[in-house]
């Protein structure tokens, strides 16, 4: 239905922010504490979108304010939100103390409301149990992202519209995204 979306936590997250870069279909980009998009090319995004981040994460916030500044520049329509006390991977139940569940209930909630508000179906439906964690991509209703080399995950019943290929540009790791809507 031409209705794209993208969520991504810690690479995820970086991910996120550079297909929002590659992707002009792409509607609402979601990243958790990701890596921001080099600011040369925050002006080819067309997404909205949602960042959130950790309060206690210097690598990811020493970014944030070129990021910002590339992102106002450009007239990009973003809300951030960072979440003080919380720690890298704050979304991620099984990160230990780094877990934070209040921050992490607070950002999933805004998280739903984004997309829905910027996703809009007729059938909007979550399957599958609790969200994916940090260190992997997922894509709203797509049914697989690589996880580990080898390796996919089912996250929902249904079946993603396309995959896009990707290739990290830092780390030269790569594997495919479901895109769906």
């Amino acid at each position: 239905n031409g209705r794209i979306g993208a969520v991504g936590f810690c690479y995820g997250g970086g991910v996120c922010n550079f297909l929002a870069t590659r992707v002009p279909e792409l509607l609402a980009s979601v990243p958790f504490y990701g890596g921001p998009a080099a600011a040369e090319d925050v002006p080819k995004i067309k997404a909205k979108l949602l960042l959130h981040y950790a309060g206690n994460d210097p690598r990811i916030n020493a970014g944030i304010p070129e990021f910002e500044g590339a992102l106002k520049a450009a007239g990009v329509s973003y809300e951030k939100f960072v979440y003080e006390g919380a720690e890298h991977s704050f979304n991620n139940d099984t990160a230990g103390a780094r877990y934070n569940k209040a921050a992490a209930d607070l950002a999933w909630s805004r998280t739903i409301a984004f997309l829905k508000a910027n996703l809009p179906a007729s059938h909007w439906t979550w399957h599958g149990g609790a969200p994916p964690q940090a260190g992997f991509v997922w894509y709203v209703l797509a049914m697989t992202t690589r996880v580990d080399p080898g390796r996919d995950t089912t996250l929902v019943e249904n079946t993603p519209i396309a995959y896009l290929d990707f290739a990290s540009p830092v780390s030269g790791l790569g594997g495919k995204m479901g895109l769906a809507a």
